[in-house]
């Protein structure tokens, strides 16, 4: 048994299945492809065509959003600049159409230099609302203009774990564990060999519209994966106004979930995303998180602190507020060899509590 072949599709019910939940922006279809390139062949040709329009659709709102929060503060964006965004609205890009991809590659250049665009970006990393806020991974194309618009270029894994998509329905991927395939691959995870087993994972849409349909994929669970991002601690919520994100759609959310009568004794693993972009933020960041949680006392721009807090927040509220067990990582969906390692460690522990419940 190995760790190819595996393909979307309906879970198997002799394997064990591991619910992906979070809200949209979390970074949870991150982990999900994620799972797909550390436990199966990864990507072929047709996923890497399939997201090429989803790069060039995220630069396109990213220098959109860039423009729009300029203007909107009368930075000294140029004429050309300004110009060139409007054209980026109405220009269409065929991706087998290479002079579509040069236009658009121009204009993005012509945005991205502007120094009041890259003043607005810094802006951007303060947060507030969401049409005003941007994320390290949002402009990671911009300086990658060359490589991404230049003729053959198909996504790399790393393009296609940066690029932004949101989850619409429920996406499972059916995959065999192998641990020491899985550590032959992966140096890096430590951790004692298993035999093979079989398991599915389920990624639903984190959209409010999509929440109501999560109750559908409770039935069976062997573990919850929920995931919230760091990042939203200076974020309004989209679906709530007048709401911290983190707090309404991290935080509140999880413990929903966490007391559905279905899931009672189900591990729950919480994934604090979103690492990197947390740590940039709050370097700049003028208040931190005591904005939010003011019983933070710590330095503002301490990002180790900082996550040393959230973690001990989220261990309390759990530990009061569900019968499961529980694990908490702080995560970087985009770095594969982190993500190997958290995942291991996931699969093992529920293979450890299955067996434990079954008298072994």
């Amino acid at each position: 048994m190995g760790c190819g072949g595996s393909k979307e599709s309906k879970p198997d019910d002799n394997r064990r299945r591991l619910l992906l939940l979070g809200s949209s922006g979390a970074g949870k279809s991150t982990l999900f492809k994620q799972v797909k390139i550390l436990t199966t062949k990864g990507f072929d040709d047709g996923n890497r065509l399939d997201a090429q329009p989803g790069v060039y659709q995220n630069m396109t709102e990213a220098c959109k959003k860039l423009v729009a929060i300029g203007l909107k503060h009368n930075y000294k964006i140029s004429e050309k600049t300004v110009e060139s965004g409007e054209k980026l609205k109405s220009h269409d890009i065929d991706i087998s159409n290479q002079a579509t991809i040069d236009e658009f590659g121009k204009l993005i250049k012509q945005i991205w230099r502007d120094p009041y665009i890259k003043k607005s970006y810094k802006r951007s990393l303060k947060g507030g609302k969401a049409k005003e806020t941007l994320m390290p991974n949002d402009v990671i194309f911009l300086d990658n203009v060359d490589r991404v618009c230049a003729p053959g270029y198909l996504p790399t894994d790393t393009d296609i774990l940066n690029m932004r998509r949101s989850t619409d329905g429920a996406h499972t991927l059916n995959f065999t564990f192998d641990p020491k395939e899985f550590q032959s691959k992966n140096s890096s995870v430590n951790f004692t060999a298993d035999e093979p087993s079989d398991w599915s994972i389920t990624d639903v849409g984190g959209q409010i519209h999509e929440r109501t349909t999560w109750y559908e994929e409770y039935t069976d669970c062997s573990g919850v994966i929920f995931v919230m991002s760091m990042a939203d601690y200076d974020q309004q919520s989209q679906d709530k106004r007048k709401t911290n994100k983190f707090v309404e759609d991290g935080i509140n959310l999880m413990l929903e979930v966490s007391k559905v009568e279905t899931l009672q004794g189900v591990p729950l693993i919480i994934m604090l995303n979103k690492k990197d972009v947390f740590e940039e933020k709050i370097a700049v960041a003028d208040v931190g998180i005591s904005k939010t949680f003011p019983e933070y006392k710590g330095d503002k721009n301490d990002a180790r602190q900082s996550i040393a807090f959230l973690e001990q927040l989220l261990s309390d509220i759990v530990e009061s507020g569900t019968s499961s067990s529980c694990s908490i990582y702080v995560t970087q969906a985009t770095d594969t060899n982190m993500i190997a390692n958290v995942l291991a460690g996931t699969l093992q522990a529920i293979t450890k509590q299955n067996l434990r419940e079954m008298g072994f």
